[in-house]
């Protein structure tokens, strides 16, 4: 009976040793798969915060958004608006600027901002919306410009007009 006993406790331990192993390779393998590149992507002075104005729940100031930005080890910003920010938009840059924050990226346009824009030597990106490809078939999706106008804005620092945007946005 013991004989019975050292088998079993001998093929259990054969087989939790295995199955250790081949995790550990698992783990191993998926480690080395990361290079330091990939990883490098994901630093917090790599990342943008993005959307924190119309979805912030407390509904911070700019004052109170640049602290909590910074606070999170933050550098970079893609600036999302609603119409009430507006007035807001030259303070947050001031506020954005105190805490070494990047104006990364301002969302759509408004008018507003291009005095600011220059006033204040910040470069943003601008982020339009492309409208969705109408076609059945993926040639057709991607042949053509597909409804998608450009607004005909000129870019305040170089000259150049702005990307494609839905037609429906042109219509406000």
């Amino acid at each position: 009976m013991k004989g019975n006993g050292m088998n079993r406790l001998q093929r259990t331990l054969a087989v939790s040793v295995t199955v250790c192993c081949v995790l550990a390779a698992a783990v191993q393998s998926v480690q080395a798969a990361e290079t330091p590149a990939d990883a490098e992507n994901f630093h917090r002075d790599r990342l943008v915060a993005w959307c924190i104005v119309p979805f912030d729940a407390k509904q911070r100031g700019p004052a109170a958004r640049a602290e909590m930005v910074a606070g999170l080890g933050m550098r970079r910003v893609a600036y999302d608006w609603r119409e009430n920010h507006v007035a807001e938009f030259e303070t947050e840059i001031l506020q954005y600027k105190k805490h070494g924050i990047e104006y990364f990226a301002f969302w759509s346009w408004h008018d507003a901002m291009e005095p600011l824009i220059k006033k204040h030597g910040i470069k943003p990106q601008i982020w339009l919306m492309f409208g969705q490809p109408e076609g059945e078939t993926q040639d057709q999706k991607v042949g053509g410009r597909n409804g998608l106008v450009t607004d005909g804005r000129k870019d305040p620092w170089s000259g150049t007009e702005t990307g494609p945007v839905q037609s429906r946005w042109l219509e406000r």
